[in-house]
């Protein structure tokens, strides 16, 4: 028996023939000897030198690339084929410019994480067939002495390890081979402290049919005796065929980002009948404007009713969003400046008598009073769910437990100015020395806030639910601050109008008064555009939101205005 080529195999018959005749020919001129005799095996060396030439010659044709039908009697099927690549990167776990992939983070103590190793990962294109990948996987900035273990996601995990390392060490790579899960995962585990991890993709392994069988000399004259004629040259290509019918449609494309969409059916605001009339002078949500005291300055919506601080007259005023009316007008501290509602509340504070006023939400009557730092003063209010925060010319800011009357100072760089922002975890507070908001951390007030460079002059801060925007008086411009709990959190600055001072949140748009220009900014928070809406006013301070339309605080005037968002 011989050992014969690959399955994948084209014959050359006549070259086939051609060597059959002429080692046929050998055979007859070589002299027989009768069996037995002192040299009996050598006439038979011809013949076996005729069966070897033959099958080179039958190795030699077989390797085209057409199927060649034999028995085997040695095995044959699929292995994989390892196939190298130029390298790619397929995740690195360090965050910034450096990370690559889904995670962005180090691995945890005890963590298995998993990663796509096929298709389009990370900064790769593997091939869909591959089962398994080459890896040249390095662990930097380790904690802990440690070890690292590559699998495919869904085995077991195996108890050997890819790599190890010591506490303190440097980079640390090395070379690892892993199949991949039916779906085309692996799977990284870290055994102790944390770690980061990259790995590059050097080649992949696939599937490839092989096959090591072996023919009999019997099927070698077979193969030989029934082969065809030489295929003779290529002809002229013939006239190109009709077009064929045309394809299925392919499947949808993703969506796109959904564009501004603040604006409010005032439609459902009217009866059937009334807006079949045009009674647009029935609609509650119309514009108007409503009188109030002297240089309104804060404002705020409790739920129910708008209440707005009057710097200049000492006092507040409670309107009635749906009619306009005034509600009441409430006298407070000296030179009223920001407002905040506490859930059953209405808190005002004082700048020039450096207080707070607590008002009763249904009545407006004082309920208590809460001294500050004499002589100073106090600017913007904020409720955290547990204390109030004011902006505050000597300690920055400070921070009041109105159950106690505890009164926390807190100071950091930079200053503080006239408004403060909150977003769930975290007061924000814009600067009127340099060009920065300051993030304070309400769990750990006293720790160094971090530092966030803005525009110019920032004033105005608002928390949309992910992202806070701060408007910079100074640089007509509006910061967007993402990523808003990282070390280091990441600012887009966009153009705003003249002045910008005001920012406020209204569940859908982010909205920005622009003092010098009697506009406001409406921004979309996905795609960051803005359309400027005029005001009828001037020197528009801040704004609130009642629910289905925007309060505007006008400084030229004894008066706030109600628009449509």
């Amino acid at each position: 028996m011989f050992r014969w080529w690959h399955r994948t195999a084209t014959v050359d018959p006549m070259s086939l023939w051609s060597r059959r005749r002429n080692l046929s020919a050998l055979a007859r001129l070589t002299p027989t000897a009768p069996v037995g005799g002192g040299s009996a095996h050598r006439p038979h060396r011809p013949h076996r030198a005729r069966w070897a030439a033959i099958g080179a010659a039958v190795a030699v044709s077989l390797g085209g690339g057409s199927v060649l039908v034999a028995s085997a009697s040695v095995t044959s099927g699929t292995r994989s084929v390892y196939v190298p690549i130029t390298p790619c990167r397929l995740f690195d776990t360090r965050p910034g410019a450096d990370n690559v992939g889904p995670r962005a983070t180090p691995l945890g103590a005890g963590e298995a994480v998993s990663f796509v190793g096929r298709g389009a990962s990370g900064r790769c294109a593997i091939p869909t067939d591959a089962i398994g990948l080459q890896l040249n996987v390095t662990v930097l900035n380790g904690t802990s002495t440690s070890y690292l273990t590559v699998w495919a996601t869904g085995d077991s995990q195996p108890l050997a390890s890819s790599l190890n390392w010591r506490s303190g060490d440097g980079p640390i790579p090395n070379a690892v081979t892993t199949s991949l899960s039916a779906g085309g995962g692996l799977s990284v585990f870290n055994f102790a402290g944390t770690v980061d991890v990259f790995a590059d993709v050097t080649g992949y392994y696939a599937d490839h049919n092989f096959d090591d069988r072996y023919y009999t000399r019997a099927q070698i004259d077979a193969m030989i005796s029934g082969a065809a004629g030489v295929v003779g040259p290529q002809g002229p290509a013939g006239p190109a065929g009709p077009a064929g019918a045309a394809g299925a449609a392919g499947a949808p494309g993703a969506s796109g980002p959904a564009g501004v969409s603040c604006s409010t059916d005032t439609s459902a605001q009217l009866t059937a009948s009334q807006l079949g009339q045009l009674r647009w002078d029935l609609d509650p949500g119309r514009p108007l404007t409503v009188g109030v005291g002297a240089q309104p300055r804060g404002i705020a919506f409790d739920g129910t009713s708008i209440w707005v601080t009057n710097s200049d007259s000492d006092d507040v005023t409670k309107i009635d969003p749906t009619t306009g009316d005034v509600i009441g007008t409430y006298a407070v501290g000296d030179y009223p400046f920001g407002i905040a509602f506490d859930g059953t509340s209405i808190w005002v504070s004082n700048r020039d008598s450096a207080s707070l006023t607590q008002l009763d939400v249904n009545t407006g009557a004082v309920v208590n009073t809460i001294s500050l730092s004499p002589g100073t003063s106090n600017y913007g209010l904020v409720w955290d769910g547990t204390h109030l925060w004011t902006n505050h010319n000597t300690f920055g800011v400070l921070r009041i437990n109105p159950s106690t009357e505890v009164v926390s100072p807190f100071s950091f760089p930079g200053g503080t100015g006239f408004a403060l922002g909150f977003d769930g975890s975290h007061i924000w507070v814009p600067s009127r020395q340099n060009p920065v908001v300051s993030r304070v951390d309400i769990a750990n007030p006293a720790d160094p806030p971090v530092q966030v460079t803005v525009g110019s002059l920032p004033y105005g801060v608002a928390f949309d639910g992910e992202a806070v925007w701060v408007a910079n008086e100074g640089s007509n411009t509006v910061t967007k601050i993402t990523n808003i709990s990282a070390a280091t959190p990441a600012t887009t600055s966009l153009a705003a109008g003249s002045t910008p001072r005001g920012v406020m949140f209204d569940g859908s748009c982010i909205w920005v008064s622009n003092y010098n220009a009697g506009t406001i900014s409406r921004f979309d928070i996905r795609l960051n555009s803005r359309v400027d809406i005029p005001t009828g006013t001037t020197a528009v301070r801040t704004m609130a939101f009642d629910g289905s339309s925007i309060w505007l605080v006008s400084g030229d005037s004894a008066s706030v205005r109600r628009l449509r968002n």
